[in-house]
C-alpha cells in the first residue's frame, strides 16, 4: 500500500505541474534535430515481434486490499492484451483488452462482463483506450489518436533532468502525457497520464530490463490507476517468448452469466 500511495502522490504532483507544463508547451518550438533523433531512438527501441507471451507473478491492490496470484500475459500488437490469473494451476479470472471492448471473466462464479472503454468508469476517468493500454503494456511511447508515433515526433517537448530526459506531449488539451527515460540508454522507465485539473491519473513504472530480440524489455511492470479508488497491478515476468501464436479472442461458455462491468469489477 505504501508503494501505491507513493505513486498516487507522484500522479498528483504531475497533475499540479500540468498547468505550467501546458503553458510552456503552448509557446515552445518543435524539438531540435538532436532532440527529435533522441525521441526517434526511444520510439524504435520497441520489440519488433508481433506477439509476446510470458508467465507472471501478479500482485493486485485495490485501496487497502491486496493479493498475489500467478498468471500468464499474452499480447498481440493491435489485436489483444490478455492477462490470465491462476490459483494452484487453475485459471480463476481473465482480463482481455481488445480495440473494441474490455472483457472480464470470473471463472470461479461463472460470470463475465464485456464493456466499451467509456463504460468502465476508471478507464474513462483516466482517459485510457485500447491503444494507450497496449503501449503501456508494451513499454512504448504513444500519441493518443496516432497509430504510428514516429509520424508525430514534433508534438513532444523535451526536458533534461540530470541523467534522465522527460518527453511531454504538447498538443493534448485535456490530459498531460509524460514519458520519463534514461538518457544514456534511451530507455522508457515511466509513463504517466494525468488530467490538467484534479488528481486522477495513470502511471506505469518499468524495471529489470532483459535483452529480447535485439531490444530491451522490462520484466517488472507496475501499473497504477488513481480515480475515486486506487488500483494497482504489478507484473513480474518470466519465461518470455516472442512470435508465439495463441487464441486472441476468448469464447464465453453459454453456462456463464453476463453482468455489468461495474458489478464484476466491484
Amino acid at each position: 500500500m505504501k508503494q501505491l500511495l507513493k505513486y498516487a502522490c507522484l500522479v498528483a504532483l504531475i497533475a499540479l505541474a500540468g498547468c505550467k507544463t501546458s503553458k510552456d508547451a503552448t509557446s515552445s518550438s518543435a524539438p531540435s534535430p538532436k532532440q527529435e533523433a533522441y525521441i526517434q531512438q526511444i520510439a524504435k527501441k520497441q520489440l519488433s515481434a508481433p506477439t509476446l507471451t510470458a508467465k507472471t507473478e501478479v500482485k493486485l491492490q485495490l485501496n487497502d486490499k491486496a493479493f498475489t496470484l500467478n498468471g500468464t500475459l499474452r499480447m498481440k500488437h493491435d489485436e489483444v492484451v490478455q492477462l490470465s490469473l491462476t490459483f494452484f494451476g487453475l485459471e480463476v479470472a481473465k482480463l482481455e483488452f481488445s480495440p473494441e471492448s474490455v472483457l472480464v471473466i470470473d471463472r470461479t462464479n461463472k460470470r463475465y462482463a464485456r464493456a466499451t472503454y467509456d463504460e468502465v468508469s476508471f478507464l474513462r476517468e483516466a482517459g485510457l483506450d485500447f491503444y494507450t493500454l497496449q503501449a503501456i503494456f508494451w513499454n512504448e511511447l504513444f500519441i493518443p489518436g496516432t497509430k504510428d508515433v514516429t509520424t508525430g515526433l514534433s508534438e513532444f517537448k523535451v526536458q533534461k533532468a540530470g541523467n534522465e530526459t522527460l518527453l511531454l506531449l504538447q498538443s493534448k488539451p485535456k490530459l498531460n502525457y509524460s514519458f520519463r527515460t534514461e538518457t544514456a540508454n534511451a530507455r522508457l522507465i515511466q509513463t504517466t497520464v494525468s488530467p490538467k485539473q484534479g488528481t486522477a491519473g495513470v502511471f506505469c513504472n518499468y524495471d529489470n530490463f532483459k535483452d529480447i530480440e535485439k531490444a530491451q524489455f522490462p520484466t517488472h511492470i507496475a501499473l497504477g490507476i488513481t480515480t475515486k479508488n486506487a488500483l494497482g497491478l504489478t507484473l513480474n515476468l518470466s519465461r518470455i517468448n516472442v512470435g508465439e501464436d495463441f487464441t486472441t479472442h476468448t469464447q464465453i461458455s453459454s453456462r456463464y452469466t453476463q453482468i455489468s462491468s461495474e458489478d464484476l469489477l466491484g
